[in-house]
């Protein structure tokens, strides 16, 4: 049982980095904007009130990178844009400037969304969607990662 559930979760895991890897490969531009620089990620700094050293250590970087990015001088890889784009919960594409509109408003996704999504067509209680839930909260309360 306890190598059914560690193979489940790597398999989780390898489907969440696969849909972002598609994700940015179907995103609009991969080289930043026209000018070269990140259009938008100096404007979404300031409307957080984050200077360019909180946020470099909010994504794991230096003040100097972020400095860099803004200005178009060094362009972020796609993890970056990745990183980048979750912490502002924004898309790749608006943050580099070829999506217009803030697309934060995200629809929300419903038990029974997340039910399929977990167990397929299978037939899960509440008690058990219920115990699903706690160990979600468990893991995101303890940040704790996933295995390699």
């Amino acid at each position: 049982m306890i190598i059914i559930h560690h193979t489940l979760q790597a398999v989780k895991y390898f489907l969440d980095i696969l849909q972002r890897y598609i994700y940015f490969a179907i995103c609009k531009v991969y080289n930043c904007s026209k000018d070269g620089d990140i259009m938008k990620l100096r404007e979404l700094r300031k409307e957080k009130g984050m200077s360019m050293k909180e946020l470099g250590e909010a994504l794991g970087c230096s003040e100097s990178t972020i400095s860099l990015y803004e200005t178009g001088k060094r362009e972020p890889g796609f993890e970056m844009l990745l990183k980048m784009g979750e912490f502002f919960g924004v898309t790749v594409d608006y943050l580099l400037g070829n999506e217009e509109t803030d697309p934060s408003p995200k629809a929300e996704v419903s038990d029974d969304d997340i039910k399929f999504a977990l167990f397929g067509g299978a037939k899960v209680t509440d008690a058990q969607f219920e115990e699903v839930k706690r160990f979600a909260r468990y893991i995101a309360e303890n940040n704790i990662k996933p295995r390699d």
